[in-house]
């Protein structure tokens, strides 16, 4: 895999995806971002099995191809580069090489098949509501017969009428 991209989109990227990633995991490929490079776009994916997140930003793609790299590493190594552009070069191995002027780092990744797949929405229901509609609804306190404990607040949505049912 082999891209180019700017500094700012691609900060921008990895931020959006980087708060899901968990620094204490007992699996090492949860602290990864999974990149994937195709079709002229850079896709970011970051999971910690309960919550999972998926961006993309556009990238000069030279060669197409998948790994995973140290999410919170990554974002602090794109933050202090000097120049603008930056160019990523990963080989089978998964090792990546990072260019940006005269800057130049080397981190190793584990490969794309050992992170876990978000599901799969495919047929899911959409709907839309009023952002008025959610805020009151999310303002409203919990019933007051139950025992105020943070572990048991919580807010349900009852979709009967809005899907259907």
């Amino acid at each position: 895999m082999k891209f180019r991209i700017s500094k700012e989109a691609f900060l921008d990227g990895l931020q959006k995806v980087q708060h899901v990633v968990s620094s204490r995991t007992t699996l090492p490929i949860l602290s990864n971002v999974l990149i994937v490079a195709k079709n002229g776009r850079i896709q970011f994916t970051t999971t910690d099995l309960d919550v999972g997140i998926t961006g993309s930003i556009e990238a000069q793609i030279e060669k197409e191809g998948a790994t995973t790299l140290p999410a919170k590493r990554l974002v602090s190594i794109i933050r202090e580069l000097p120049a603008s552009e930056i160019e990523v070069s990963v080989d089978t191995k998964n090792h990546a090489s990072i260019r940006s002027g005269p800057s130049f780092f080397k981190i190793i990744g584990l490969g794309e098949a050992e992170f876990p797949p978000l599901p799969d929405f495919q047929g899911a229901k959409e709907f839309k509501i009023p952002q008025s509609t959610l805020r009151d609804g999310l303002k409203k306190p919990p019933t007051p017969f139950l025992p105020m404990r943070h572990a048991m607040c919580s807010t349900v949505f009852s979709l009967h009428s809005v899907m259907g049912k």
